[in-house]
């Protein structure tokens, strides 16, 4: 069966999204933490390190590691933060990559935070907060959300802290990597209108289908393929934030379901998959599953005619 007829009727339900999409422009400096912490403030000088496990498991990077000490009230000792000027009643994207190692306290998660403030400098009472977390296990996992600035707005600080629950005194720690805010000013390659089937014609009866929300700044793909046993199907999922014309998302395996039946389905992260989009009709996803120290590019094309506007 031809891909384009199968991820037809595994999908018949794909909805085309009518908001508008957006490109990014990166307001962080040093978001992946390269070589070290610097750019960053501690203002507290609470636990902050540089840590040598990089999300894209890059050798020549690393990421931020964030350690909660002493007994908890059940709030985040807020850590490492960055302030920008920005512009007001204007949607920002903010998010990045966090992991919590093993061997944690009961529900720790990584937390990233952003602040909106009238003045330049985020110097007075904040305006706005909102925040975004993870209490996922030794995994990666990318997070992202978007904040609309209100009006009088000149700066955003967004800050990265890592939760205990109250009364917890044993050490916490997370990983923190790739951490973005960017303004949605509109052209970016990656938008609603990507939404629909890819796949690489070299080996056809196996590809992706996308679904991508900008008002969720969200890349949502399920993943159609085959194992190393010829004519063993297997069917993956990648979700995760994106930016411009780049989304570096999660891949997961899901189990335990059952056909037509409210079993219960558990989803584990096993690697990561990023996606590029040269064209409305032509892109590439760069494959890496983990504990394989090995990368595995896919040409991308659409099946059918890219939308109107596109």
């Amino acid at each position: 069966m031809k891909i384009a007829t199968r991820l037809l009727l595994y999908f018949a339900f794909c909805l085309l999204l009518a908001n508008s999409a957006a490109a990014q422009s990166e307001l962080l400096t040093n978001p992946g933490f390269a070589t070290d912490l610097s750019d960053w403030s501690n203002e507290n000088n609470r636990p902050a390190i540089w840590n040598s496990r990089d999300a894209s498991n890059d050798p020549a990077s690393g990421s931020a590691q964030l350690t909660n000490v002493g007994v908890s009230n059940g709030g985040v000792p807020l850590t490492l933060s960055q302030c920008h000027r920005v512009n007001a009643a204007t949607e920002y994207g903010y998010g990045g990559n966090v992991l919590v190692p093993a061997n944690q306290p009961v529900d720790t998660s990584a937390q990233i935070f952003i602040l909106s403030f009238a003045s330049t400098d985020c110097s007075d009472t904040s305006v706005q907060v909102d925040a975004i977390a993870s209490v996922a296990v030794e995994t990666w996992l990318a997070i992202g959300g978007t904040l609309f600035t209100a009006n009088g707005v000149s700066s955003i600080r967004i800050s990265l802290g890592v939760l205990k629950p109250g009364g917890e005194s044993a050490d916490a720690q997370a990983l923190f990597d790739d951490i973005y805010l960017r303004r949605a000013d509109g052209g970016g390659m990656i938008n609603e209108r990507l939404s629909g089937s890819w796949f690489n014609p070299a080996t056809p009866g196996q590809g992706f289908f996308l679904d991508i929300s900008p008002d969720l700044n969200l890349f949502f793909g399920g993943w159609f393929t085959w194992t190393t046993t010829p004519g063993q199907i297997d069917w993956m999922t990648v979700q995760g934030s994106y930016s411009g014309d780049m989304a570096m998302v999660s891949i997961f395996r899901s189990s335990g379901g059952a056909f037509n039946d409210p079993a219960t389905v558990s989803s584990v992260a096993i690697g990561v998959a990023t996606f590029t989009f040269s064209s409305c009709t032509e892109g590439q996803v760069t494959i890496e599953f983990m504990g394989t120290g090995s990368t595995t590019v896919i040409p991308l094309k659409r099946i059918t005619p890219a939308f109107p506007g596109c």
